[in-house]
């Protein structure tokens, strides 16, 4: 560990790392945690369905926004960029701004330029997929297109999310696709793996992150803190 010298100073373990650490010049008193965090390059992005959604990246994070839409309707918003060469695994942090009501979601996906499919693993508002109530969900749903929704993978109550932020992985091995969640950065649980050919013929070529409000009473978006 560093030496003590200067009050207020800061040293953290290994990053990510589970806490770090501050100096009041007799010893080091443990804070934290905290994560590495790898801000998205914005630039390395483009729009597919802008629609009337937003990017903000006047504080660093980038924060991905759509006001409720006029007409009810599935509409995903996303921003792409090439997938790295496989093996890979894309993962990303992020808070959610989704209002309480049915459908609204955000997360993250992966897309086949060549058909416009791609597969949505998000974090969703959801008032059936569980039980009879009002619920957090995380699901991972197949698309044929921006606005034409074709089956669900997987789905899973995220109501025992306790951190601020979430953090979703997605996997591709070149033979199967995973996705998996996280309330530390840390340590993942995967909620289902595929085939990459399974929905994509080729499979996904590109990755990005996503929104989706399709009800005319509840915006949706969400604040990217970190994309690797």
């Amino acid at each position: 560990m560093a030496d003590i010298e200067i009050t207020g100073r800061i040293w953290t373990d290994s990053s990510p790392g589970w806490a770090w650490y501050r100096s009041d010049d007799v010893e080091w008193k443990k804070w934290g945690y905290l994560n590495e965090f790898t801000e998205p390059d914005q630039s390395l992005f483009s729009w597919i369905n802008q629609s009337s959604a937003t990017i903000d990246t006047t504080y660093g994070p980038t924060v991905l926004k759509i006001p409720a839409p006029g007409a009810a309707g599935e509409n995903v918003n996303l921003r792409v960029q090439a997938a790295p060469p496989t093996i890979y695994s894309t993962i990303a942090c992020f808070t959610p701004q989704i209002e309480p009501v049915n459908k609204t979601s955000c997360g993250i996906i992966f897309r086949e330029s060549s058909t416009g499919k791609f597969i949505f693993f998000r974090f969703m508002f959801d008032t059936t997929s569980i039980i009879a109530k009002s619920d957090v969900i995380f699901s991972v749903d197949k698309y044929t297109s921006p606005t034409v929704f074709s089956a669900n993978y997987a789905v899973r109550s995220a109501g025992f999310l306790r951190g601020s932020v979430i953090w979703l992985s997605m996997m591709d091995d070149g033979t199967d696709l995973t996705w998996a969640y996280s309330n530390d950065g840390q340590n993942y649980t995967t909620i289902t793996t595929q085939s990459r050919t399974n929905f994509l013929a080729l499979g996904p070529n590109q990755v990005g992150f996503a929104i989706n409000s399709n009800t005319t009473s509840g915006a949706a978006g969400m604040t990217l803190l970190s994309w690797n």
